[in-house]
């Protein structure tokens, strides 16, 4: 699910997106994305199309996003 909303991802603004599983937690997942501005980031954490995709990958509660900058 994740990689078939890759195109609308990246135009939405999204430059990098890695994905993480836990070793011991593989359902645990930690997804980063990298924008070019916060103030694109947090447009696209506002995005109805992402809630609706993360709901049809059957993401059961609403993440945890933090916006961040390299220190």
């Amino acid at each position: 699910m994740y990689d078939d909303f890759d195109p609308t991802r990246k135009g939405m603004g999204v430059t990098g997106d890695p994905v993480y599983r836990g070793v011991d937690f593989p359902n645990k997942v930690t997804i980063t994305h990298d924008f070019d501005t916060p103030e694109e980031a947090m447009a696209f954490s506002a995005r109805l199309e992402l809630r609706q995709a993360m709901g049809n990958a059957g993401v059961p509660s609403a993440p945890v996003i933090w916006i961040t900058s390299p220190a």
